[in-house]
């Protein structure tokens, strides 16, 4: 009969070892989308598309109508300057999915004045974590995109982009 301080020591190692992972795998989501939002400034449209979820690249008519859309830039007068993802807290387990949602905040530059935007991103993997495909809320809820991916999980901390604010150059 095992003694209670070893089946003790026993799942402190267990519970650790899976936070680490945890950890280690929210990471790598983080760094996957910096990298993607890194190929989208760069102009590495390819590289973004890799990352974007399969099902958006779909439903816009395939990898080069969605290469015309995004290459397009936002419109006259506006660009990008830098983007910033910032690591998900907790990483959700739904179904055979791992789940996070990350904040993004984007500066851009309108007519020489600059804005922050506050968005958040889901990264989604459907392989443990070796392969990550992100879905930007902008301005929906997470109800609403659970309509288009419905093994989202509910708990999933994100929320529909702010509106643009001023900050200083």
């Amino acid at each position: 009969m095992l003694k209670p301080l070893p089946i003790l020591l026993l799942f402190f190692i267990f519970v650790q070892s899976q936070a680490q992972t945890d950890t280690e795998l929210l990471a790598t989501a983080q760094e996957k989308a910096q990298e993607m939002s890194d190929a989208f400034h760069s102009g590495d449209f390819d590289t973004f598309m890799d990352f974007t979820h399969p099902t958006i690249i779909e439903d816009i008519g395939g990898r080069e109508k969605m290469k015309e859309l995004v290459s397009g830039g936002l419109g006259p007068g506006i660009e990008f300057v830098s983007t910033e993802v910032i690591r998900a807290k907790k990483l959700f387990k739904k179904g055979s999915t791992y789940q996070c949602g990350m904040k993004q905040e984007q500066i851009i530059q309108v007519e020489g004045k600059r804005y922050l935007i506050v968005g958040w991103l889901i990264g989604i993997s459907y392989d443990k974590g070796a392969k990550w495909s992100y879905i930007s809320l902008s301005n929906y809820t997470l109800k609403h995109m659970q309509q288009f991916f419905p093994e989202l999980d509910d708990k999933l901390p994100v929320k529909p982009q702010k509106e643009p604010r001023p900050v200083k150059n």
